[in-house]
């Protein structure tokens, strides 16, 4: 008698589908963020709150058409060099944006770099916050070059960055060369800022409105 076929094992079962897009699902973080800023928002605070670059790739489109949003913080959200290029990419050209506070995400020189860059071709932010984002002195030459150009800035926070005397020269230098400067208050503790600090001083000092925070 012939023998019996053996038995078929079930086919396994199928993959869950992908999202259509072909990328990871949004996080309720970012579909929270995203449905704020549609609906017209004003301010989104996310401080605290880590966000992935996936997180800042979703919510940075919404931000750079937005016509109601004033006022951003990301204040230790975790931010990497990659999401901070993104956000600060879609940053640029927003239009209604005046306060935008970053600080203390591990930016470093790089990261600060992409902020410059936003805010040298953004002339509506009046407040940007980068306290404690590990600027150093090669940070502090990138914001420099917004100072030397920017008139619409009012409030700047650079405290805790560990920018010594050249950092600290060369914004001296870039407030000097920028007789348009609006800067009023200039947040400089927790730097250990050498000689620099001096020149500093006399430049708040001889502008009766600015506050001296150095």
């Amino acid at each position: 008698m012939a023998a019996a076929a053996p038995a078929q094992s079930a086919p396994p079962p199928a993959a869950p589908a992908k999202p259509a897009s072909g990328g990871a699902e949004k996080s309720e973080t970012a579909k929270r963020a995203e449905k704020h800023i549609h609906e017209g928002g004003k301010s989104l605070i996310l401080c605290n709150v880590k966000l992935s670059e996936e997180d800042v790739i979703t919510i940075a489109p919404c931000m750079k058409t937005s016509q109601s949003l004033h006022s951003l913080s990301l204040f230790d959200s975790g931010l990497s060099v990659g999401a901070t290029r993104t956000l600060c990419a879609a940053l640029a050209s927003q239009d209604s944006l005046t306060m935008l506070d970053l600080g203390h995400n591990q930016l470093g020189p790089e990261g600060v770099e992409a902020v410059c860059d936003a805010a040298i071709h953004n002339s509506r932010i009046l407040t940007l916050g980068l306290a404690g984002v590990g600027m150093r002195d090669q940070g502090a030459k990138f914001m420099a070059d917004v100072v030397r150009v920017n008139c619409t800035l009012t409030e700047l926070y650079l405290n805790s960055n560990g920018i010594e005397n050249e950092g600290t020269t060369e914004l001296a230098d870039a407030l000097i060369f920028n007789n348009r400067s609006q800067i009023k208050g200039l947040y400089m503790f927790g730097n250990d800022m050498g000689d620099g600090v001096a020149e500093l001083q006399k430049l708040l000092q001889e502008a009766p409105e600015a506050e001296e925070n150095v």
